[in-house]
């Protein structure tokens, strides 16, 4: 799997995204904020970052992981709250976590009020799947967090963003348009969609994360 990726912001810190290796040849894909901005949100989304990553060393699925990532995003609340009044508002913020499984070719992706991605297939068509979305991290109600799975071809495209993105200029069919053109390189697209952004006042972060799906070669696989 390739990937790339931007973070755009006049006023930003609360927004992120990464990548990583899980066992099975498999990769983590991760993308997420936190309300607010400046050293409150970059140190919480810090936390969180670093929750992700320990969450995912122990291998769990998607939709087990958001929940466990919850819990520690109302543990942060809770810490924030017995501070001194005027400090910042209570955590709230939302995250997408996909596992990319090349020798079955699918991505099983868990949603914490954020948005789908986008898939892009190598025959240009688009398309945005319907897939369950639990509530935003830091929500101590609500329905139980769930994962959909998706069917990938080789040289798909997984575009997942922050909702802040197509509240700007940006539109889903803009992004869409951009994605379709699946030759070109990841960040050869990531330019285009950040030049279309123009001179837009964000007050959160922009976020967009480009994965290029690749099989693992049949000839290293054995039952």
């Amino acid at each position: 799997m390739s990937y790339a990726g931007f973070s755009a912001a006049s006023r930003g810190g609360g927004g992120g995204f990464g990548t990583f290796a899980l066992s099975g040849a498999r990769t983590a894909l991760v993308v997420g904020d936190v309300a607010g901005q400046g050293i409150y949100a970059a140190t919480t989304l810090g936390q969180i970052q670093t929750a992700v990553h320990s969450l995912a060393a122990l291998d769990l699925e998607p939709d087990e992981l958001l929940a466990r990532l919850n819990d520690t995003a109302i543990s942060l609340a809770q810490e924030r709250a017995v501070l001194p009044a005027g400090d910042p508002m209570p955590l709230t913020g939302s995250c997408a976590y996909a596992v990319y499984d090349p020798l079955a070719q699918t991505c099983t992706i868990a949603l914490a009020g954020h948005p789908p991605p986008v898939i892009a297939h190598p025959d240009g068509s688009t398309e945005i799947p319907h897939l369950p979305s639990g509530p935003p991290l830091g929500s101590d109600e609500g329905p139980p967090f769930a994962a959909g799975t998706v069917r990938v071809t080789d040289g798909s495209i997984l575009a997942f963003h922050t909702s802040s993105l197509l509240t700007t200029s940006q539109s889903p069919q803009t992004l869409q348009r951009v994605l379709a053109h699946t030759d070109r390189p990841l960040r050869d697209l990531c330019d285009d969609v950040l030049y279309r952004l123009g001179n837009d006042t964000r007050h959160s972060d922009v976020i967009l994360l480009l994965a290029r799906t690749h099989p693992f070669p049949a000839d290293q696989v054995a039952a």
